[in-house]
């Protein structure tokens, strides 16, 4: 009884070890590169490192005449094509009273952005800060956004915290 007692232990120790190794030596560590030009962010590519680097997604930013992003598009790496292939756009709009941020996937049969998936408008109060955010999601049947829910904040946020979405 002893002995089974001393091997369930052992067995359990055992058990334990190598879950915790395999976490451990599970996590995934990242190297960013950043591209800019004129002191901006132009494409930022993230990989993955295990003692040599392997390409994982890639950003590139385009920014309107009025110096403010206007669109970030994002590519995952393919492994077996050896190539970037397109994932998302996230489109941003700006006016006097609101901000807008609008989620597309890529349409591989039709090589567009035509997927539309959501869209978060900020509300800005004088000061130009956002204090609310209206959610929607999008509805292929009748082509419409449809509302899910608004968020009110108690302060202003900066809306260019969520410019990187990953």
């Amino acid at each position: 009884m002893k002995a089974l007692f001393v091997k369930t232990i052992a067995l359990a120790v055992v058990f334990l070890t190598s879950t915790m190794n395999a976490n451990l030596s599970a996590k995934t560590k990242y190297v960013v590169n950043y591209e800019t030009e004129n002191s901006r962010i132009t494409s930022k590519t993230v990989y993955t490192y295990n003692g040599t680097l392997h390409n994982h997604v890639k950003y590139n930013y385009n920014y309107g005449t009025d110096g403010l992003i206007a669109n970030k598009e994002a590519f995952r790496w393919n492994e077996s094509g050896q190539n970037w292939e397109p994932y998302y756009l996230i489109a941003y709009t700006y006016s006097e009273n609101e901000d807008a941020i609008e989620l597309a996937l890529w349409h591989p049969d039709e090589k567009t952005y035509s997927q539309l998936k959501e869209r978060n408008v900020y509300q800005k109060n004088g000061s130009k800060a956002p204090v609310s955010c209206s959610k929607y999601k999008w509805r292929n049947e009748s082509k419409t956004w449809n509302f899910t829910n608004k968020i009110e904040y108690n302060t202003p946020v900066n809306t260019l915290a969520y410019a990187d979405i990953e």
